[in-house]
């Protein structure tokens, strides 16, 4: 699908634009989604048993849903690619992204891409909400990969809850949720005890990978897990750098500077200038 602006339809069920299943392969380019609503999940897309849906260079505006304002997927792939999610609401869960497992033959993956996530609003996990009560075959059913993207000014409802990315693993044992974070910038997010990075257990918790990134200017905590033996960082700004330390680290004021036509930029003399390394890539 491309060049299509899709505005304003409702799914009783799930996915306000599209619910894609059963294997289904679907790819956006320069599509414009906006007050789109789902009474389910996904107010525009939703991506469930096996499905993949790529999005490039698309602009997901204004959608509303119980869970995932803009994206939902619940055992299948999404990958964001330059891509704009604004202004999104979900009643509960993740108000642009909401990932889930909930059976031991689902895997749910988000790959998000040189994109930018703000002004959404959810329950928990303003931005993003990534969920999973299954380790499947020894790795984690739910992944969320996001780099080179920027996630600012998203909020959360629920003071326990985050503005920013939350993972909350809900098994007995073993890593459900992976957040792999890599060259990103998370500021700006509000209305939680952690705003930036927050990884939840009940009883375990996700693994937390923090490289090359800044998690600055959060209302309240920037980064935080239920058991830090599974936050692995390095090369990165954020305020509880002794709580989760690693080569490179700093816990200084990045210095942002004008955020002309919507890019948050870095100020001259930032200690974040060419202070990430490459290696910090597996």
């Amino acid at each position: 699908v491309g060049a299509a602006e899709i505005a304003s339809n409702t799914a009783f069920q799930d996915g306000g634009v599209l619910d894609a299943a059963d294997g289904a392969e679907v790819s956006f380019y320069l599509a414009d989604m906006r007050f789109n609503n789902a009474v389910g999940d996904g107010g525009a897309i939703m991506v469930t048993s096996g499905a993949s849906v790529v999005l490039e260079a698309c602009e997901l505006s204004s959608n509303n849903a119980a869970n995932g304002g803009a994206i939902a997927a619940v055992g299948g792939e999404v990958t964001v690619l330059r891509t704009e999610l604004r202004s999104n609401t979900a009643g509960s869960l993740g108000g642009a992204v909401y990932l889930f497992s909930d059976s031991d033959d689902e895997v749910s993956v988000a790959n998000i891409v040189q994109s930018h996530v703000l002004f959404n609003l959810a329950d928990r996990g303003g931005a993003i909400s990534a969920r999973s009560s299954f380790v499947l075959n020894g790795v984690p059913s739910t992944t969320l990969r996001i780099s080179n993207s920027i996630v600012e000014s998203n909020q959360t409802l629920n003071p326990a809850g985050s503005g920013g990315i939350e993972g909350f693993d809900a098994g007995a044992a073993g890593v459900q949720t992976l957040l792999d974070i890599r060259s990103c910038t998370i500021a700006d997010n509000t209305g939680g005890a952690v705003n930036g990075v927050h990884a939840l257990a009940s009883p375990s918790a996700p693994q937390v990978n923090l490289f090359n990134s800044i998690v600055w200017d959060n209302e309240g905590a920037g980064v935080a897990s239920d058991d830090a033996s599974r936050t692995s960082t390095g090369y990165s700004i954020f305020p509880e750098t002794a709580s989760y330390p690693g080569p490179g680290n700093l816990n200084t004021d990045p210095m942002f500077g004008e955020i002309p036509f919507g890019v948050r930029e870095l100020a001259p003399g930032s200690p974040a200038r060419d202070a990430g390394v490459s290696s910090a890539w597996p």
